[in-house]
């Protein structure tokens, strides 16, 4: 099952627990379609486990390096070693 992260708050969570709801507005009859995460009800992005030490990241804060993805503390700690 796919895992995401909220970008507001980091929470992880799985994908069948996606909140969705619908906005009304006015006097309008069908709504805004919207889902966001359970948390917060705010936008949220797949999360990746690192190959190295396991944390959690999302897809705006990894390095992917021969097919492998790597946090950035992990990332720095690896091209330090390959110095």
């Amino acid at each position: 099952m796919s895992k995401y992260v909220c970008c507001s708050c980091g929470n992880v969570f799985d994908e069948d627990e996606i909140e969705s709801w619908i906005e009304y507005h006015g006097l309008e009859y069908s709504g805004e379609h919207w889902c966001g995460s359970p948390c917060c009800q705010e936008n949220y992005v797949d999360a990746y486990e690192c190959d190295c030490c396991g944390e959690i990241i999302n897809t705006d804060r990894y390095v992917e390096i021969d097919d492998k993805k790597y946090c950035w503390d992990c990332v720095t700690i690896k091209r330090l070693e390959d110095i």
